[in-house]
């Protein structure tokens, strides 16, 4: 006996063959696979074949499962639906980021996870009218200046999150409501690139109807963006692309990306694409003392050329600032009071504003939810994820969940489900860290 079932048809055209693995791809950022003999066990135990056969075979656009037997095999109908059903199961505990290869654990509603008390993933509220939206983890750069140690290269960031698109749309709907202002900026960011979200048109989309919502504006690295992709952005309501561009000088650009293949001509090029589009944009280069901050003026320079008419500045220098978990750089780093000094001299030089402020950007205090997650507090919380962070398995990062809001427990060898006492150390802007007591 012989059936044969194509999955590309009968289920979705996400189906691949890598040897003998059948590799699953749900949009164009996440993936998953199973194994040949994985299947073949499966159905041999629900459907008692013993001398099962499996085949895998793809011939464009087809990917068929094909089944022998020389005694005996189910309904076609009853395999595909068994079919389904393990697939549901087992590809998601297998995500893996496309772009970082790092597992990846898909949020839903459903997962009882809340969205609010992360430095990672959801929504960050900062007690002003801009919310921070990070719907993804995971870069696809490895800049040797990382303050995350983002990118496939990192030494300490070893898992990714994404969000369910409703999940996180109807808590921002909860939070924008609770905050009662009628001008709300969206701020999609993240330890990530924010344009590797599947789900980001459709979000922006929603995002624009809601009329407190003023403005949304993205930071991206360009390196996913075109055209096209441009041109669906400002249909479905973006309003700005912050551009991370820190060298125009190709070979330097390169290292400071830590792609070999990054061509800045590329970004550059975006440029007029997206004023072609009648969206603002703001250039944000990092700015890293004796590496690029020859590159200031050049960058300037670039941009006043295209005469650009923008609502808001059109740049956003940031000075280089090592962090504890992020990759740091042999330099010597230099003040504020120095930095901030070379960029007034610029703007008297240029005529062109660089130090920025809050109301540069109509960024203003606005009433935000109480945190329950009070500092100094010992509190229970349940563990429910693994936190980004490991350094050996009595040092990890696991994170917990208490009265409504996530929590960031470091330093521990907790595991998921158990429920630890934890004393908070700091609950600034509701992201919250605590310690296993």
């Amino acid at each position: 006996m012989k059936i044969s079932i194509d999955l590309n048809s009968e289920i979705g055209p996400f189906f691949n063959i890598e040897k003998d693995k059948m590799i699953v791809q749900l949009h164009d950022t996440l993936i998953s696979y199973m194994t040949k003999n994985e299947l073949k066990k499966l159905l041999s135990k629900k459907f008692n074949i013993y001398d099962l056969n499996l085949i895998f075979s793809l011939k464009n656009p087809e990917f068929n499962v094909i089944l022998t037997s020389d005694y005996h095999l189910p309904e076609k109908t009853r395999i595909l639906k068994y079919l389904k059903f393990i697939l549901s199961r087992k590809i998601y505990d297998r995500l893996r980021n496309k772009y970082t290869k790092r597992k990846i654990y898909y949020i839903t509603r459903n997962s009882n996870i809340p969205l609010i008390g992360s430095i990672y993933f959801a929504l960050i509220d900062r007690v002003t009218n801009l919310l921070q939206i990070r719907p993804i983890t995971g870069c696809l750069l490895n800049c040797p200046f990382c303050s995350v140690d983002e990118g496939p290269r990192s030494k300490t960031r070893m898992i990714d999150y994404i969000i369910e698109p409703n999940y996180i749309f109807d808590e921002t709907n909860r939070i924008v409501d609770f905050k009662d202002c009628d001008d709300i900026e969206i701020h999609i960011d993240g330890q990530s690139e924010p344009l590797t979200y599947p789900y980001l048109i459709d979000l922006i989309s929603r995002y624009s109807e809601m009329s407190e919502i003023k403005v949304i504006s993205i930071q991206t690295n360009g390196l996913l963006l075109n055209e096209k992709r441009i041109e669906n952005l400002r249909r479905a309501g973006l309003n700005r692309i912050n551009l991370s561009i820190n060298s125009l000088d190709k070979r330097q650009a390169k290292f400071l990306a830590g792609k070999k293949d990054y061509e800045i001509d590329k970004v550059i090029d975006l440029i007029d694409i997206i004023l072609e589009n009648n969206l603002e944009i703001l250039i944000a280069p990092i700015i890293i003392p004796g590496i690029n901050d020859n590159q200031i003026e050049p960058i300037i320079r670039l941009m006043l050329e295209k005469d650009i008419d923008n609502k808001w500045p059109i740049f956003g220098f940031q000075k280089y600032i090592p962090y504890q978990f992020g990759r740091k750089m042999s330099v010597k780093n230099e003040s504020f009071d120095t930095f901030n000094k070379k960029l007034r001299n610029l703007e008297e030089k240029y005529g062109v504003k660089l130090l920025l402020s809050p109301e540069d950007f109509n960024i203003q205090k606005v009433k935000a939810p109480e945190n329950p997650i009070k500092k100094k507090s010992i509190i229970k919380a349940k563990i429910v994820l693994p936190g980004r962070i490991y350094i050996n398995e009595n040092k990890k990062e696991m994170l917990g969940v208490a009265k409504n809001r996530l929590i960031h427990i470091i330093n521990t060898n907790s595991r998921i489900n158990e429920v630890k006492k934890i004393k908070i150390f700091r609950n600034k802007h509701n992201i919250n860290y605590g310690k296993v007591i």
